[in-house]
C-alpha cells in the first residue's frame, strides 16, 4: 500500500508539474481538461500495471532444460535496534489515517449541505430552464444536473442560466467529485488540492466561453463586473462566482489561441516515459510462480520424435533418455556441432527460425553440443539441469537450519522502515555440483535497501549439499521469497 501511494503521488506531481510549467496559461479548455485527468487516471492506474522486462537470450531459447524450486518463503525479522524507527512509522500510519477520516467527513458534510439546499428549493421554470430556487441563497451554483439559484439575488439572470447550463453539459460535477474523493486517500499530497483548484477554474472558463456564444459579449462582461457575490464554500459544485473576475475577463480575450505544436509534442513524449518508467518492474510475484510451473510442463514435439523415443526406450530398456529443444536463429543454430546425440529433429518455425529437437542418453549426457565462442556465455559454461533430479539440494542441518541462518544474518534496511516499505524479494539461485551458491539475482524486488540485503544475505550462504540425479550430482536452480515486514504494533 505504501509503495502505490509513493508512486501514485510521484506520478501526480510530476505530471501535475509539467501543467503548471507549460500548460496552465494555453486556452485550449478541452485539452487542458483532458490532461489533468488523464493525469490523475495514469497516476491512479500505472502502479498497477507491471510490464515484465526479463529479456531471454537474443536468438536462442532452451526449453525443458533447466529445473526451478521455489522455496517457502521466509519472514525478515526486524532487529531491535530499528523498533524505535517502526514505531515512528506506526505514527505515520495513525496520521494518515486521521487524515483521511477528517478529509471523508469533509466530504460527507458537502454532501449533506447540499442535499439540504436541494430539500429546501423550489423548483421552477426560469427562462426556460428547470431550476431549484432557494431563497437567501445569496449565489448560484451547479450540482450535476440540477442548478441551484437565489432568482430574487440577481438583476440579471439570463447570463448565470446560460452559465451554469454549461457546467452540466460539460459534466463538470464528474471531475470535481472523483478530485475530492482523491483527497481521502491523498489529503497530504498538494498536487491533488491544485488539481481540483485547476479543475474548477478551467470550468469556469469554459463555462463563459459557452455563455458567450449563446448571449451578448457586453451583457454578459456586465453580469461579471456586477457579481460581487461571496463564495458559499461548498467545494463539491460549480459557482458562477468560483474564478476571480480579472482572470476571467483576461481569458475571454485569448480564447482562439492555440497551443504551440512543440509543447504537444513534449507533452506527448513525457506521458510515454511516464508509462514505461512506472509500469515496469524486473518481475511480478505470478511470474516467479509462473517460471516454476513452466519448468514442469512436458514439451510438445511431433510424433516423429515420440515414435524415435519410444524406440530407443525400447532397444535400451535400462537406460534412461531425455529430449531438448533449442529454439532460434536458424544460422546461429546451424553452427552447433551436434556428433554423438542419438537424435536430431529440425522443424521451421518462419523464415528466420528454426526449433531443434534432440534426444540424448541422460546418463551419458554431458551437454556434448560443441558451441563456438561466438556463441552465447549460456552455451558454452552450461550443464545440463535435470527437470527432476531424485535429490533436491539440501542445506547442512536441514531447511530449518538455513532459515535461521537467513533470519540471523539480514537486516531490515534502516531506509525501508523510516518510509515504510514491506513486500517479498524473490532471490533466485543456482546450487551448483558442489554445493557452491552461484548466479544469484533478485528476480523481484521492492527497493529501499532491501533488494541488496536479501542478495547479500543468500551470497554469503554456506555451501549446500548438491542435488542428485541418479547418483550424480547435478546444479539446480532455486527461488527464494524473503518477506519483509514491519511490526504491526
Amino acid at each position: 500500500m505504501t509503495n502505490y501511494l509513493i508512486e501514485f503521488a510521484l506520478i501526480h506531481i510530476l505530471l501535475f508539474g509539467v501543467y503548471q510549467l507549460f500548460l496552465r496559461r494555453e486556452t485550449q479548455l478541452v485539452f487542458l481538461r483532458r490532461y489533468l485527468l488523464v493525469s490523475l487516471i495514469l497516476a491512479l492506474l500505472l502502479p498497477l500495471i507491471k510490464i515484465s522486462t526479463v529479456t531471454p537470450i537474443s536468438g536462442i531459447d532452451i526449453s525443458g532444460s533447466v529445473t526451478t524450486m521455489l522455496l517457502p518463503e521466509i519472514d525478515a525479522s526486524i532487529p531491535n535496534e530499528l523498533r524505535t524507527a517502526a514505531n515512528t512509522n506506526q505514527w505515520l500510519i495513525w496520521v494518515f489515517a486521521f487524515g483521511a477520516v477528517i478529509a471523508s467527513i469533509r466530504l460527507i458534510i458537502a454532501c449533506l449541505q447540499i442535499n439540504l439546499i436541494y430539500r429546501k428549493s423550489i423548483p421552477m421554470q426560469l427562462h426556460g430552464r428547470l431550476v431549484m430556487h432557494k431563497r437567501h441563497l445569496k449565489t448560484s451554483f451547479t450540482f450535476f444536473k440540477w442548478i441551484f439559484i437565489d432568482k430574487d439575488y440577481y438583476d440579471n439572470t439570463l447570463e448565470i442560466i446560460h452559465h451554469e447550463e454549461a457546467h452540466i453539459k460539460y459534466g463538470h460535477s464528474y471531475e470535481l467529485l472523483l478530485g475530492n474523493i482523491l483527497t481521502i486517500p491523498f489529503w497530504w499530497l498538494p498536487s491533488i488540492w491544485l488539481c481540483i483548484r485547476e479543475f474548477k477554474r478551467i470550468h469556469e472558463y469554459q463555462a463563459d466561453a459557452y455563455a458567450l456564444s449563446v448571449s451578448t459579449k457586453g451583457n454578459y462582461i456586465n453580469v461579471l463586473v456586477d457579481s460581487t457575490l461571496k463564495d458559499h464554500g461548498m467545494k463539491l459544485v460549480n459557482s458562477f462566482h468560483d474564478c476571480p473576475i480579472n482572470d476571467r475577463l483576461s481569458f475571454i480575450k485569448k480564447l482562439k489561441k492555440k497551443i504551440n505544436p512543440w509543447k504537444m509534442r513534449s507533452i506527448i513524449a513525457l506521458l510515454a516515459i511516464t508509462i514505461i518508467t512506472f509500469s515496469c518492474e524486473d518481475k511480478l510475484e505470478t511470474d516467479i510462480t509462473s517460471i516454476v510451473e513452466h519448468d514442469n510442463t512436458v514439451l510438445t514435439y511431433s510424433n516423429e520424435v515420440e515414435q524415435k523415443l519410444m524406440e530407443l526406450q525400447a532397444k535400451n530398456p535400462k537406460t534412461d533418455f531425455k529430449i531438448i529443444q533449442i529454439k532460434g536463429d536458424k544460422e546461429l543454430l546451424s553452427e552447433l556441432d551436434f556428433e554423438g546425440l542419438k537424435f536430431i529433429e529440425v522443424l521451421p518455425i518462419d523464415e528466420q527460425n528454426v526449433t531443434v529437437t534432440i534426444i540424448v542418453m541422460v546418463k551419458e549426457f554431458k551437454y556434448k553440443i560443441k558451441v563456438p565462442k561466438s556463441l552465447p556465455q549460456v552455451f558454452q559454461e552450461s550443464d545440463v539441469i535435470f527437470k527432476v533430479v531424485d535429490e533436491p539440494p539440501k542445506f547442512p542441518g536441514g531447511m530449518s537450519a538455513f532459515y535461521e541462518y537467513i533470519g540471523e544474518h539480514i537486516h531490515y534496511p534502516q531506509e525501508a522502515v523510516n518510509i515504510g516499505i514491506e513486500g517479498k524479494v524473490f532471490v533466485q539461485f543456482v546450487v551448483g555440483k558442489e554445493g557452491e551458491i552461484t548466479d544469484v539475482l533478485v528476480v523481484k524486488g521492492i527497493g529501499a535497501g532491501c533488494d541488496n540485503e536479501a542478495l547479500r544475505a543468500v551470497k554469503n550462504s554456506p555451501p549446500w549439499i548438491p542435488g542428485k540425479q541418479r547418483g550424480e550430482s547435478v546444479k539446480v536452480r532455486m527461488i527464494l521469497p524473503i518477506v519483509f515486514k514491519l511490526p504491526a504494533e
